[in-house]
């Protein structure tokens, strides 16, 4: 299946992180087991000449701080931050790329009375920070004046001593293969259950992109889901799945 620009920044992101962060694992540290958490925010808002807003683009990012030293934690706040700036750079260039299809500028001129600003969010919520492992959920929002915004999702777990970012059988504590199977019989399960919540294909979408499934760890378990729309209609929203012991 071929990957959108979305699932490719984000494998290129997981593969840099792991590269850099191995190259810091050379001597003995301290073991981290909790993290504090703050935020950061990068705004970045587009105007014509005479001060209407085309354009609003955000972008909040964790920044991780660790009671003992630790050479990866800099590591993990430092490509966190140059993500924020790579979305944020990555849809200016987009949206104002002279000539382009999708240029707000030229999309304003030619629809100035019924025009909607365009609104961009990338932002991250940590959602399990514990055992030395930290979870994450990142959304990426665009609305674009159409008659709702859309929102994809990444989710993400790393161990904060090593720098490797874990697979769903890491969480699930089996092989990838097994582990992939046991959440498609639970999703299976539930879609039998509760048939009106889902569209009419999602049985058949589930087995054949279940490898897509994006997954987060949080107190109640591993969360496992698809993208909105994949598997449901929009106003069912993103329907996540506990896979618990």
């Amino acid at each position: 299946m071929k990957k959108t620009a979305r699932q490719i920044l984000f494998t290129i992101f997981c593969c840099l992180l792991s590269l850099t962060l191995l190259c810091s694992c050379g001597q003995q540290q301290p073991q981290v087991e909790t993290v504090e958490v703050s935020m950061e925010e990068l705004t970045q808002n587009v105007e014509t000449e005479d001060g209407v807003l085309l354009m609003t683009v955000k972008a909040v990012y964790p920044v991780l701080t660790a009671s003992v030293e630790s050479e990866l934690i800099p590591e993990f706040n430092q490509l966190f931050k140059e993500r924020a700036e790579q979305y944020v750079q990555g849809v200016l260039n987009t949206y104002l790329q002279e000539g382009a299809e999708d240029n707000v500028i030229q999309y304003y001129l030619n629809n100035s009375e019924n025009f909607l600003p365009y609104g961009f969010e990338f932002s991250a919520e940590v959602t399990y920070q514990q055992d030395g492992l930290i979870s994450l959920l990142w959304s990426q929002y665009s609305f674009l004046g159409g008659a709702h915004g859309y929102t994809a999702y990444d989710g993400e777990t790393y161990d904060l001593n090593t720098g490797e970012p874990l697979s769903l059988g890491d969480l699930l504590d089996m092989k990838d293969d097994k582990a992939y199977e046991l959440v498609e019989q639970r999703y299976q399960g539930v879609l039998q259950v509760h048939p009106e919540d889902f569209s009419e294909n999602a049985s058949q979408f589930v087995s054949e992109h279940i490898r897509e499934i994006e997954y987060y760890l949080d107190a109640d378990g591993v969360n496992v889901f698809f993208q909105v729309y994949d598997v449901a209609p929009y106003a069912a929203g993103r329907i996540d799945i506990i896979i618990g012991e």
